[in-house]
């Protein structure tokens, strides 16, 4: 897979670059962050945070700001109806909506039987963890309704204490699976302009979704 740099590390690389993209959310680069933006910023090079996450309106909010991170030129998120928020703490940021990666935007072989009848592996499939942020006591309690309304129909990705379902592997299970329920962070069902990768990743990758509007 692709090396995981340390900060020092591509502090001694910065002068070959123009752009440099920090799509590791903190504190997930380990060394002297504040000293590579710095540098970078002073060689002209433009500088781009970028993740999916939600924080507006969850407790972690009251972690932006505090890592050289959110200092980036760019703050991309999926965030897209937080603007008093982002601008309150001073952060140029840009919403930038889920995608899937083109190249792995296709149906995965299917089975069918003697019939030429489709066969499916699991029933109702949700991918994701149980226990989600406590300010969106809908997840498991869509999880826990949906075990209970469909017992052995239904199955939950990852399996416990297995890594999580990527790439090829995601679009085979979805290629396999009748129906996949889905659940977006919304608070309040009302969040303007935000909603879970799941909607192009499922849709992408072959997926039949019923989520939330």
């Amino acid at each position: 897979g692709p090396k995981a740099w340390a900060a020092d590390e591509v502090r001694a690389n910065l002068e070959s670059l123009e752009l440099l993209m920090w799509t590791r959310t903190p504190p997930g680069l380990k060394g002297n962050t504040h000293a590579m933006i710095a540098i970078a910023r002073g060689l002209g090079i433009i500088t781009v945070a970028y993740h999916l996450d939600l924080y507006a309106g969850l407790n972690r909010a009251a972690d932006v700001g505090r890592d050289a991170w959110w200092t980036c030129d760019y703050v991309l998120t999926a965030d897209g109806g937080s603007e008093d928020f982002w601008e309150a703490h001073g952060i140029n940021h840009h919403w930038f909506p889920p995608a899937v990666y083109e190249a792995e935007a296709y149906l995965a072989m299917q089975i069918f039987d003697a019939r030429f009848e489709r066969v499916y592996m699991h029933d109702v499939v949700f991918t994701g963890q149980r226990n989600y942020h406590p300010e969106w006591p809908y997840r498991p309690m869509l999880v826990d309704w949906l075990e209970k309304e469909y017992g052995s129909r239904f199955q939950r990705f990852p399996i416990h204490g297995q890594p999580a379902i990527r790439d090829h592997a995601l679009n085979v299970l979805y290629a396999s699976t009748k129906v996949v329920v889905g659940d977006s962070l919304v608070l309040g069902f009302d969040h303007k302009n935000y909603w879970s990768d799941r909607v192009p990743e499922t849709l992408g990758r072959g997926g039949f979704l019923i989520m939330p509007r």
